[in-house]
């Protein structure tokens, strides 16, 4: 079996991800495998940055809902805790809905309201994530 790590570097690109695919579909790897880390291929790709590869890997089957980490989280939250707004909007086009997905019965959405970050509330609710006070 691949590693997640090496499952998300073969995500990286549309070749790659196509070999990914294949060997979902004939059920010789599972996709949301995770190693000892806790971390599967999707949260690699999430925490490396890799936004289209993470993409790619949805679209392989992997799940947007997996727990991964050491103290499990929803994947989908490490975007947020990096500030990656390119990679919610993604998540959030593949129909991520941060309002359903839950810590400790919480919703992400509602966590993120009560912490006062506008940027991070307004990327989560559909808006470019970037006040104009915070554009370069």
């Amino acid at each position: 079996p691949l590693t997640p790590r090496l499952l998300a570097a073969l995500a990286l690109s549309d070749r790659g991800a196509d070999v990914v695919r294949k060997l979902v579909a004939s059920g010789g790897e599972k996709i949301d495998r995770t190693d000892a880390q806790q971390m599967n291929a999707l949260a690699y790709a999430l925490a490396e940055g890799e936004v289209a590869a993470a993409a790619r890997l949805l679209k392989a089957g992997a799940r947007a809902d997996a727990l991964v980490g050491q103290q499990p989280v929803p994947v989908v939250v490490i975007p947020l805790m990096a500030r990656q707004f390119e990679a919610i909007r993604m998540l959030r086009k593949a129909g991520v809905d941060y309002g359903r997905i839950r810590i400790d019965g919480v919703s992400v959405l509602d966590t993120v309201r009560r912490s006062g970050d506008q940027d991070l509330l307004r990327a989560l609710e559909g808006g470019s994530g970037k006040s104009a006070a915070g554009r370069a």
